[in-house]
């Protein structure tokens, strides 16, 4: 709940979902229907025995004169890169056509101005979506944490992500006219706690989530010989950490369980800590901290493996991060994609 307390106090309008699910889906309904105070919309959640939308799909409000419609888009491969258990019942997806119909729905029932994508697919899907969906002037990017100095275009589709981790507060404003964006600035503005006053609400809030836990979180468990950092998709020195310590437990357990191939989700969140410094309780906590964390020892032929690198070359989020073998046979050559 420190999360929701979080968004509430901010005072987000809207809010789509990924991995905010993994908490199940009756612990997320609870909280969506009693606890947080921003509307959720997704057009992409629905019964997967009766195609029945869980979610409003969409939202319509007026900002200064112009009728705006917000259609809201979760991540549409949650079941797949998240345990299917925590959403059993609920099937995701892109849902094209659907998308289409909605944004007809909006001009031609609700009469808006503008039509607005509040999406979790990731800035080159939704890139791909705009080349085929017609009608929608922004689209608000999120999931691969990329950083769009200026808007992309495609068609008359402005698309922008303002990054990840709070690194930076996307600004833009829309001059419109006869049911078309005319005009637009957009900037983005970054959160130095250096340089931006402390907030007295934000501070008390974290406070009183923080103080229980406070002396939990500050135990030091370790001192840093290198620089741990938890950002990159492909590669971080806290991954090869974890893998290394995993090898390190397990291996040569026994004869069935020595372990050989260690990999992680390939989530990007976790603290930087420098050299020569003190690697505390809840530095591990802000890597390792998901609804799942338990570590799984499985039996895998060298067909699995490949099946395994090939989804990682496609999707590029799963980490290998330690491998030994005691005997290797030659995997085929992966092409390069045209």
């Amino acid at each position: 709940m420190a999360i929701v307390d979080w968004l509430n106090y901010v005072g987000y309008d809207y809010i789509v979902a990924h991995w905010d699910v993994t908490v199940g889906k009756e612990k997320f309904l609870e909280i969506v229907n009693k606890h947080l105070k921003a509307k959720f919309i997704s057009y992409n959640i629905t019964d997967d025995i009766f195609g029945d939308l869980i979610f409003p799909p969409y939202d319509v409000r007026e900002v200064n004169g112009v009728k705006v419609g917000i259609i809201g888009s979760s991540f549409p491969f949650t079941p797949i890169a998240n345990p299917r258990v925590f959403t059993e019942g609920w099937r995701f997806g892109v849902r094209l056509e659907e998308l289409r119909n909605y944004v007809n729905e909006l001009r031609e029932k609700h009469k808006v101005d503008l039509v607005v994508l509040l999406s979790h697919d990731g800035l080159p899907l939704d890139i791909a979506l705009m080349k085929m969906v017609k009608g929608i002037y922004v689209v608000i990017s999120g999931h691969t944490h990329d950083v769009t100095p200026t808007p992309v275009k495609v068609g008359d589709t402005l698309i922008v992500s303002p990054g990840s981790h709070g690194k930076f507060v996307g600004v833009m404003d829309l001059e419109v006219r006869n049911k078309r964006v005319v005009g637009y600035r957009f900037k983005l503005i970054p959160i130095l706690a250096d340089v931006i006053p402390e907030d007295k609400g934000a501070k008390e809030l974290v406070e009183k989530w923080y103080k229980p836990y406070e002396k939990e979180f500050n135990e030091v468990i370790a001192t840093t010989r290198t620089f741990l950092y938890k950002r990159d998709t492909l590669y971080s020195t806290w991954d090869r950490l974890i893998g290394e310590a995993l090898a390190d437990y397990f291996h040569g357990v026994d004869a069935v369980l020595s372990l050989d191939v260690a990999t992680s989700p390939g989530y990007r969140w976790g603290p930087a800590v420098l050299p020569n410094s003190p690697v505390r309780v809840e530095d591990v906590y802000n890597v390792l901290g998901i609804t799942y964390p338990q570590v799984f020892l499985l039996k895998r032929k060298g067909r699995d493996l490949l099946a395994l690198w090939e989804d990682v070359a496609d999707n590029v989020y799963p980490t290998i991060t330690q491998i030994t073998f005691t005997e290797q046979k030659p995997l085929k050559k992966r092409e390069p994609s045209s």
